[in-house]
């Protein structure tokens, strides 16, 4: 819910609670000056009551106007929920439609030439390309995933790369231990090294190196992709599926996780920070 929201429904609660206590003091004072100013017992008697029943009404229809005010409140905050869970849906649809038609044809194109040059090799693609699949397919019911388990979906990615550029793509880890365990969003470092392979590698006769490299800092996971190339920027963003990757991470995370490129040296280098907490 926006800041402006909950302020907006503090400032009116305050403003009904005052009114209330402004109401009560001035009726209050109002009894007091007519007890003092009637010298007859039985018709400030006779005001009395009125005065109190009028106090009570004031009382009662703050009450349930600040009551309204907090059942719209909540109101707003479910349909704003349901909303943003909407949004994170459809971008995770949108996710998986860009990954699988562009993957999976590259794929099958380097398993089909490994069929009959190395038939176990190429059962063993197969079995990496399916795992691959399974799991990008599952992204709307897995949306966080262990940084384990990402790098072992790294793992078979890049192995069947290699098959496609060969001696064109080396690629390293150098993985902190302590970072295996925290849980990053699904597919994350997936899009930072096919973007680091589209974009960058692809483009280059020679081919180049990728480096990932993951460790723990200030009570943040950092997460490091550098390859050769040069930074292209796209828009205000760097293309369709990272700008997806940075709005799945603000609404995550809010402000708190970032993902930025820079170039060094001829590498593109994409540093992807995720609190811990």
């Amino acid at each position: 819910v926006s800041q402006s929201r909950i302020k907006v429904v503090r400032r009116n609660v305050l403003a009904l609670v005052g009114v209330c206590l402004l109401g009560a003091a001035l009726i209050g004072l109002f009894m007091h000056m007519t007890s003092a100013l009637l010298s007859n017992n039985s018709l400030s008697l006779y005001i009395k009551p009125y005065l109190i029943g009028l106090v009570e009404i004031c009382i009662w229809l703050g009450l349930a106007v600040t009551t309204e005010s907090v059942r719209s409140f909540h109101r707003d905050l479910q349909t704003e929920t349901a909303v943003q869970n909407l949004m994170r849906n459809t971008e995770l649809d949108t996710l998986k439609s860009q990954l699988n038609p562009h993957f999976l044809f590259n794929s099958l194109n380097s398993i089909k030439a490994l069929v009959r040059i190395d038939p176990p090799q190429a059962q063993k693609s197969i079995i990496q390309l399916s795992d691959i699949l399974r799991k990008s397919l599952t992204i709307s019911e897995t949306p966080m995933v262990d940084l384990l388990e990402e790098l072992s979906m790294m793992q078979q990615y890049l192995d069947l790369e290699k098959i496609r550029f060969d001696k064109r793509l080396n690629y390293h880890f150098k993985i902190e231990n302590q970072s295996l365990g925290y849980r990053i969003p699904s597919m994350s470092l997936y899009l930072l090294v096919e973007n680091a392979i589209k974009h960058g590698i692809s483009r280059i006769v020679k081919g180049g190196e990728l480096f990932i490299h993951t460790r723990i800092e200030e009570k943040n996971l950092i997460i490091i992709v550098r390859n050769t190339g040069t930074l292209v920027v796209k828009g205000h963003f760097y293309g369709v599926s990272l700008n997806n990757l940075e709005r799945r991470l603000h609404n995550i995370y809010a402000d708190r996780a970032s993902l930025h490129f820079r170039e060094d040296n001829n590498f593109v280098i994409a540093t992807l920070t995720i609190p811990l907490s």
